[in-house]
């Protein structure tokens, strides 16, 4: 049977990308150091459509019957990372798999999404049975969220409880159980503050005041505000930004590249962007909303929250609005592991979109929990 596909979901997805490719490129054009950057981001750019398209084809419910496996794979990956991983700026976070290096704890966020939503979709919610699914929850993700912070890798952390949390309340959890772990979370949370690295709480302290520490911690972000704002409303021109050209702000290709664009394509490239991210979101939670599996419509929720997630934080990032941790953003920031990930994520949800009949009016409310 023909498959149909989801043309705007996609579409805006490869606009993204595109978008993320012109960005990367404008970050290394001229610098012989940086360029093999942008022709390693093509190929996995590529690369990662020929898994969309593999994905497209295999149905969910395999992923359904083999979450446990894709969990496992993902947990011996994180634990290979601490064992044998490449030390980059004091953190762990990659392996050298022959000429390529990869981050598994990108592969985890979406491995940790499907074994929460098989648990949270396998069975009915009764009054006996919810806490023990909602422990099962926290299990699977403390784990993977523990062997990531010890990298230590903070944000990447913080996207896994955000999932968890968004996949407790769309499976159908009661809400006072959310409010008891959010409370208990937040009265805990100065045994969180003592348990963050030196590094990290100074990140803090100079997100509240950049100017504690102008040339090292708020350097990037004092650099990326300057950026941002000299774009105005319609940018420098593409490839013409002075912050970019003459690296004001190291790594800018990845974790900034925001305010690359922000510089040269001002406001309104900035809110095209955004235009793209929305689109894309939209399309998912519309399928989401038609989604008869409940498996598959937890599996959009995951993956909506963790771009949105992303999105969100490294915009903020780089406006100086939230702290700097390191969150790349979706289909822009160079990273081949990141950008396989995002594009699988594109595969799941044009597989889960062609199930929908066409024109079918469905309510998820009413459906069989």
């Amino acid at each position: 049977m023909k498959k149909r596909i989801d043309i705007i979901l996609l579409i805006s997805a490869i606009f993204l990308t595109g978008f993320g490719l012109i960005s990367v490129y404008s970050c290394t054009i001229g610098d012989p150091f940086l360029l093999p950057v942008f022709k390693k981001q093509i190929i996995w750019a590529i690369s990662g459509i020929i898994f969309a398209i593999i994905i497209f084809f295999i149905d969910t419910k395999y992923l359904h019957k083999y979450a446990n496996l894709i969990y496992i794979l993902g947990f011996f990956g994180l634990l290979l990372v601490l064992l044998l991983g490449k030390h980059v700026y004091g953190a762990k976070r990659w392996l050298n798999i022959g000429p390529f290096v990869v981050q598994p704890s990108e592969f985890a966020k979406l491995a940790n999404i499907i074994v929460l939503a098989k648990i949270l979709s396998s069975a009915r919610f009764t009054e006996k049975n919810e806490l023990t699914q909602i422990f099962r929850a926290f299990i699977v993700t403390g784990v993977y969220t523990y062997l990531i912070f010890k990298e230590p890798d903070l944000g990447t952390s913080l996207v896994f409880v955000i999932n968890l949390f968004a996949i407790l309340l769309a499976s159908g959890i009661r809400i006072k159980y959310i409010v008891y772990i959010i409370g208990t979370l937040i009265l805990s949370s100065p045994l969180f503050w003592f348990s963050l690295k030196e590094y990290q709480k100074f990140r803090i302290l100079v997100f509240l005041n950049p100017n504690l520490d102008p040339l090292k911690a708020g350097y990037n972000v004092i650099q990326s505000k300057i950026a941002i704002g000299s774009g105005g409303l319609w940018g420098n021109g593409l490839f013409r930004g002075a912050q970019s050209k003459l690296q004001f702000i190291p790594k800018q290709h990845t974790d900034f590249i925001f305010s690359v664009i922000g510089e040269e394509l001002g406001f309104i490239g900035a809110l095209i962007l955004l235009g793209l991210f929305a689109l894309l979101i939209y399309r998912a939670l519309k399928t989401a909303y038609f989604c008869e599996d409940k498996f598959d419509y937890l599996l959009i929720i995951g993956i909506v929250s963790m771009i949105t997630f992303h999105m969100f934080v490294n915009i903020g990032m780089t406006t100086g609005s939230l702290p700097a941790t390191g969150l790349p953003l979706p289909f822009i920031s160079s990273g081949g592991s990141f950008m396989l990930t995002n594009w699988i994520s594109i595969g799941i949800l044009l597989n889960i979109s062609s199930k929908i009949k066409k024109g079918k009016d469905y309510d998820y409310n009413q459906k069989n929990r």
